[in-house]
């Protein structure tokens, strides 16, 4: 994939399906198998995100990753749902889309980004950790981090 075809935008409104699929395949592929009931803000996709930024990373075509930024409160948001097509991994999409995610929440007035991530999913501790994210805590499976902005 050539760099400079790739954007960053928020999602078109005809997309939801192809990135909740793009973010149902991740969740498969890490786990093995899918299970719905585990992830029932996808069940009401977009909906369930009405205050969020939600970007695409494309090259003219279908999503090719994905990512979330939720307001938690005032000074507090939290990205969730990033996923990158397994092929196209390692290629700096992920990169880009938290580079943009954090650019929003810093000039939405964000003080802190929260994130969360599986423990064992050692690629995903290591990307965050790369851009700055600290650990703060584990609970129940889940390493949780934070980035001052």
């Amino acid at each position: 994939m050539q760099d400079r075809a790739l954007t960053v935008r928020p999602m078109k409104a005809d997309e939801h399906s192809q990135v909740v699929a793009l973010i149902i395949e991740g969740l498969t592929e890490r786990w093995g198998t899918y299970d719905a009931a585990k992830n029932l803000d996808l069940a009401q996709f977009p909906e369930n995100f009405t205050d969020s930024l939600i970007l695409v990373a494309s090259n003219g075509g279908a999503p090719l990753g994905v990512g979330i930024l939720r307001p938690s409160n005032n000074e507090e948001s939290e990205i969730v749902r990033m996923s990158v097509r397994r092929e196209l991994r390692r290629t700096g999409i992920a990169g880009k889309i938290l580079a943009e995610l954090l650019a929003a929440a810093h000039k939405n007035g964000t003080k802190t980004v929260r994130v969360e991530t599986t423990a064992t999913w050692r690629s995903a501790v290591a990307f965050y950790e790369k851009y700055g994210f600290c650990r703060t805590h584990m609970h129940e499976g889940d390493q949780h981090f934070a980035l001052e902005l």
